[in-house]
């Protein structure tokens, strides 16, 4: 039996810092949506095999979720989601939408709102990726639905088995608010994507 890919810590760290570059992008253009200052981080990032999946503990695998998810081509192909819970995140609507309008309209107004928060920040990270990598990629367009972790890994072509779970702490003025960033990859994908990491961690060693 084949051993699983794996990332080693230095790969991890190396990760965890591109997609903090990203999220860093995502909060300036966020925070002139919202009209106020918005911070962002990257705690943690784990690598996870969607053949036995035991995602991070604040996403029970048949929870109902909010998604957003979109299609990454270029080098490695895959598929990013920003995900909520289906009670998370209506501080980010609501900051997003006119805070004037009732409730009633702000909850149709979500989809809308989530999938520009999505595209925001899914395009903020894989650009990071693309700057630091030296790769070109192209995003899709954003998709929302409502559903589990399960339902978005079995809506997934089946060699798509490496999922990169990315916890995202937002903190708005009044509020904060906790979401993932999801990419699905295959295991080809993945192992060109660690090659990319072990070539930018050997550029750095060198330029020290």
């Amino acid at each position: 039996m084949l051993a699983r890919p794996r990332l080693n810590e230095a790969q991890l760290d190396a990760l965890r810092e591109l997609f903090n570059i990203g999220i860093g992008r995502a909060a300036g253009s966020l925070s002139m949506v919202v009209r106020q200052p918005v911070d962002l981080s990257v705690p943690e990032v784990a690598l996870h095999h969607t053949t036995s999946l035991d995602v991070m503990g604040a996403l029970a695998m048949e929870q109902r979720l909010k998604i957003v998810s979109q299609e990454v081509k270029g080098p490695f192909r895959g598929r990013s989601a920003l995900i909520f819970p289906e009670n998370g995140g209506g501080a980010v609507v609501r900051a997003m939408v006119d805070s004037d309008l009732p409730p009633e309209v702000v909850d149709e107004l979500q989809e809308e709102a989530l999938s520009e928060l999505g595209n925001i920040m899914i395009n903020a990270c894989v650009g990071a990726m693309s700057e630091v990598l030296h790769a070109r990629f192209d995003v899709g367009l954003p998709v929302f639905n409502l559903g589990s972790m399960q339902a978005l890994v079995d809506a997934g072509p089946q060699d798509q088995s490496i999922l990169l779970m990315i916890r995202i702490d937002m903190r708005l003025s009044k509020s904060n608010v906790d979401g993932f960033l999801a990419f699905m990859l295959s295991v080809d994908s993945f192992v060109e994507l660690r090659d990319a990491l072990d070539g930018m961690l050997q550029g750095i060693m060198q330029s020290a």
